[in-house]
């Protein structure tokens, strides 16, 4: 899992969702391997077909650092992050290092640095109400504005499915 130096906890404000809890948290860069695609922000078949292709791949990588997996999004446009956007969708783990990556994988240096860190909660089809509360009712209201870093999830060992309603992912939001 990522290695975590500061943490401080916000909560939204009494007018939004309240069961939205937002940490402030500063982390190292670490390393992970996977599967990568490009797709528009909004595809959502493409990251499913990006796990289904990765699933069973994951035991193949070596120096595994944990059990658990991440989603990794990066924007590699100019402009402001739109659905139609272009990005960069990673299926993968944490790796302590690697001397050999296994054929069509790859390895990403994950950049550290200060993100907001939240849960979702309930089925992957949800997960862009999550992230839309965060961007209009906690971000205006923060003293942070969005970073250009990759944003991520981490689903643990246990990870319910992205058809569950009681799934869980920890989300990472850039900030600065």
């Amino acid at each position: 899992m990522c290695c975590l130096i500061v943490v401080r906890t916000d909560l939204l404000a009494a007018e939004a969702n309240e069961h939205m809890d937002v940490s402030i948290v500063v982390l190292r860069p670490i390393t992970i391997v996977g599967l990568r695609t490009m797709a528009e922000m909004s595809d959502l078949n493409a990251v499913l077909k990006l796990w289904q292709e990765f699933g069973p791949r994951r035991q193949e990588i070596g120096h595994r650092e944990g059990d658990a997996s991440y989603s990794v999004m990066r924007h590699l446009g100019f402009g402001p992050l739109k659905e139609t956007s272009k990005v960069e969708r990673w299926a993968a783990v944490q790796v302590r290092h690697f001397s050999k990556i296994p054929k069509g994988l790859t390895a990403f240096d994950m950049p550290g640095g200060t993100y907001a860190k939240f849960y979702h909660r309930g089925p992957a089809k949800d997960f862009p109400k999550t992230v839309a509360e965060f961007h209009s009712d906690w971000l205006p209201t923060s003293d942070f504005e969005l970073d250009d870093r990759p944003h991520f999830e981490i689903m643990p060992a246990d990870y319910a499915g992205p058809d569950n309603p009681e799934a869980v992912e920890e989300v990472y939001i850039p900030i600065k």
